[in-house]
């Protein structure tokens, strides 16, 4: 079988994905209104998608690619990751793993530096925290859906 992913209007195929066969293809959407991270967060979830979370570096670099390919004019990126208020602990809002991260040399800060993270496309897509309330586009995704094997 083939696994694909649905980047946009794209559909890009590899071999089956270890988890087992694609039933539906992960969907990526970058939204055009640069927001604070809430309402990007809302925005996403309007569409029936969450703000991305990567499982893995293989897809981070996927989508970074496909990122730098079809959305030239951009800068600042939310994605789903954020700082617990309580713990300081980083966490996705979509329960994915926390397996891989891209921070940017000397980040992540402190606490008082920022509680969620941007992704900064002309830093070779590496994280920073931000404060919450600064602007940037929402990465939304879809999750793909799997036939176990």
């Amino acid at each position: 079988g083939y696994r694909y992913l649905k980047l946009g209007a794209v559909l890009i195929f590899s071999d089956t994905d270890f988890r087992g066969c694609v039933i539906e293809p992960e969907i990526i959407h970058v939204g055009d209104v640069a927001n604070g991270w809430r309402e990007s967060l809302q925005y996403c979830r309007e569409q029936n998608m969450d703000l991305i979370c990567f499982s893995s570096e293989k897809h981070r670099l996927k989508v970074n690619r496909f990122i730098s390919e079809n959305h030239s004019g951009l800068k600042d990126l939310w994605i789903g990751m954020r700082r617990s208020s309580l713990t300081g602990a980083w966490y996705w809002v979509s329960d994915c793993p926390l397996v891989d991260t891209s921070w940017a040399e000397g980040e992540p800060g402190q606490v008082q530096d920022g509680h969620c993270v941007m992704m900064e496309k002309d830093q070779e897509f590496t994280w920073r925290d931000e404060a919450c309330c600064k602007a940037a586009q929402p990465v939304c995704n879809s999750p793909v859906l799997l036939f176990p094997i």
